[in-house]
Parts: structure tokens; C-alpha cells; sequence
């Protein structure tokens, strides 16, 4: 199961890049984005909302932008557990495990401390698999 998992994630990521190239997945996040930033505008504060922006960059292939939002969901809301799984999922398909691990490392703590079993359950599971 494992070689399948892993083989099923390089797949996908193969997918990813070549829409994220081809710029499919871009216009497909760009509307998405564009009505993200004007609910930003009334709340920057709004961890929703940066999260929302998040998952809209990492759709897209565009990993940087991906991490920085997450970051920015984090710097919002400590607690937003899933903010740090898909962190470091941006940070694994970026070819950063180093730092996918230690981000997993921290939620998992952040996990621990809100009580959140499933997040818990979730991000250590990510983390056995990279490491």
C-alpha cells in the first residue's frame, strides 16, 4: 500500500505540473483568487479567507504563494491545524521535505494543544510517510 500511495502522490503531481504549465489550473484559481482578495479587503485578518488563498495557489502549481498564505493563515490562527498539513504538503511537492517535516512537527504540537484528535491523526500520519 504504501508504494501505491507513494505512487499515486508522483502521479499527481505530474498532473498538477503539467496543468499548472499548460496554465489550466491557473485561470481555473484566478476568479477564485480575485473574489478571496476582495474579502480580504473588508477582513485581512480573515484565516478562512487566507487559507481559501492558499488552497487556491497550491491548486495551481504556484507552491511559493501556496506556502506564504498558509504562513499567513498560521500568523492568523495558530490553531488552524490544517493550515500546517497543507503546508507542508506544498512544501513536500516543492521538493522540500526537510521543512515539510519540521512545519508537520509544529502542527502536530499546535494539534496536540487544541485537542484536535483527526488533525493529530492526519498530520502525523503525513509526517510518517515523508520521513
Amino acid at each position: 500500500p504504501a508504494a501505491t500511495r507513494k505512487e499515486t502522490r508522483d502521479k499527481n503531481k505530474r498532473i498538477s505540473k503539467s496543468l499548472a504549465q499548460s496554465g489550466i489550473l491557473y485561470r481555473m484559481s484566478q476568479g477564485r483568487i480575485e473574489l478571496l482578495q476582495k474579502m480580504l479587503e473588508e477582513d485581512p485578518k480573515d484565516a478562512f479567507c487566507r487559507y481559501g488563498m492558499a488552497q487556491e495557489y497550491l491548486k495551481a502549481g504556484d507552491y511559493v504563494n501556496a506556502v506564504l498564505w498558509f504562513d499567513k493563515t498560521i500568523e492568523s490562527d495558530v490553531d488552524y491545524c490544517y493550515a500546517y498539513y497543507h503546508k507542508a504538503r506544498a512544501l513536500e511537492q516543492a521538493g522540500k521535505i526537510v521543512d515539510a517535516a519540521a512545519t508537520l512537527r509544529t502542527g502536530l504540537e499546535r494539534a496536540r494543544a487544541s485537542g484536535d484528535a483527526h488533525a493529530i491523526s492526519e498530520i502525523q500520519s503525513l509526517l510518517d510517510q515523508i520521513s
